[in-house]
């Protein structure tokens, strides 16, 4: 049986009567640092997974949990995974087409055992990539676009220059798989988060296109410093290097007398 990646929607088929599809979701686990925990039986799971369908929003990072599934339908089992975060209430499956899908959950029985377990913290960024270029600066304050809100009426025009924007963290995660959700254009200065177009600050904009770090004022300015005291090098080098001119004095002696 081939593998379907939208949780979501073999959830959904679940609600199909049992003559229609002979198909039953055999366990759920829910997964932490600490270890997994299942839920089975058929009372247990019954009408489980109350999810909507995607909604081309995209959660914030933040900590979260990976849900595992087994189904078993027309005599073949089948597991699949996808990735839980209680504080926006939202599941993320990966689609091997188009990237990662978000949709709402509202599930008491996953969001009580989640509550046993302590769940994954949010990305440790090691490196972000824009279209073909690599930030160096403060790679993870790129977690800011997931979060950073429009200026303005984001109406994106003229070249069509979309690049990917791919965060790459120690773990897997949703928000740093090569599927990713966030394209930028720098010709606009806006970001395209899911179905979202957000027109950036004029700042964050420059950081953007410049690779620097997006951590606003809160940080020190490394760069600024930086290129501070290599000018500063320079001009001492240069400063050494040009002797001044050495005066020759001239003593004009007396003249003898016989």
């Amino acid at each position: 049986m081939k593998r379907l990646v939208f949780a979501f929607a073999l959830l959904a088929l679940l609600a199909v009567p049992a003559p229609a599809m002979a198909k039953e979701l055999t366990k759920v686990e829910v997964c932490g640092t600490d270890g997994c925990a299942a839920i089975t039986g058929e009372t247990n799971l019954h009408n489980f997974g109350g999810s909507g369908e995607p909604d081309g929003s995209v959660a914030a990072p933040a900590p979260f949990y990976e849900i595992r599934y087994t189904i078993d339908a027309e005599g073949e089992s089948s597991q699949w995974s996808s990735w839980y975060v209680p504080s926006a209430k939202r599941l993320a499956t990966v689609d091997e087409r188009t990237g990662v899908a978000w949709a709402p959950l509202d599930e008491p029985r996953l969001a009580a055992l989640a509550k046993t377990l302590k769940p994954f913290a949010r990305p440790d960024i090691t490196s972000v990539t824009i279209g073909s270029r690599k930030v160096t600066d403060d790679p993870s304050s790129y977690l800011r676009l997931f979060t950073v809100e429009s200026t303005g009426e984001a109406v994106p025009s003229g070249l069509a220059d979309w690049e990917p924007v791919v965060f790459h963290a120690t773990s897997k995660t949703p928000w740093t798989l090569d599927q990713t959700s966030l394209f930028y254009s720098e010709t606009n200065g806006m970001l395209q988060r899911g179905i979202e177009i957000v027109k950036l600050p004029a700042g964050m904009a420059s950081d953007v296109r410049s690779g620097e770090s997006l951590a606003g004022g809160s940080s020190f300015p490394w760069r600024t410093v930086l290129f501070a005291l290599l000018a500063a090098a320079a001009l001492l080098v240069a400063a050494t290097m040009i002797r001044p001119l050495r005066r020759r004095v001239f003593v004009r002696r007396a003249p003898t007398t016989a």
